[in-house]
């Protein structure tokens, strides 16, 4: 379902803000690929939930699949992406994920370029052949929205 309630001015890109009741979109899909990130592998085989009410969007990922360049899996589950407003340019963005999967792929996943920065401070950082356990993770990141 799209509804709108807002002048066209609010659409337009530097447009004023677009009221709270100015816009609404409710989207339910199963069998998404998402490609997020330049750099990281597609989630494959997504169950989302779109909300947009107003300036705030929510995209929630019931479930989706990592396939890593090795053929490697992690499962990813409870997934929500939040940009609470979309006025100011970059738009704070918030995302919350459950990830499972055997340790190889976590430890793959974390030396893929695009993350190996942000795990660089990691005191002892997992390598696919020492790895052994079945790690499962929430994480949380902050960061703008383009």
């Amino acid at each position: 379902m799209i509804a709108t309630n807002a002048p066209m001015s609010t659409l337009e890109p530097g447009g004023p803000p677009l009221p709270d009741d100015g816009l609404s979109i409710d989207i339910v899909s199963n069998g998404n690929t998402l490609s997020l990130v330049d750099g990281l592998p597609v989630l494959r085989d997504a169950d989302l939930i779109t909300q947009v009410q107003g300036r705030t969007a929510t995209v929630k990922v019931g479930k989706s699949t990592v396939d890593l360049p090795s053929g490697r899996k992690i499962t990813l589950s409870n997934g929500v992406f939040e940009v609470p407003d979309k006025h100011p340019k970059p738009s704070p963005a918030r995302t919350r994920f459950r990830a499972e999967g055997n340790a190889d792929a976590a430890a793959e996943l974390l030396t893929l370029d695009r993350l190996k920065d942000a795990v660089e401070y990691c005191a002892r950082p997992l390598r696919p052949p020492r790895a052994r356990s079945p790690p499962r993770s929430r994480s949380t990141t902050r960061s703008p929205a383009h």
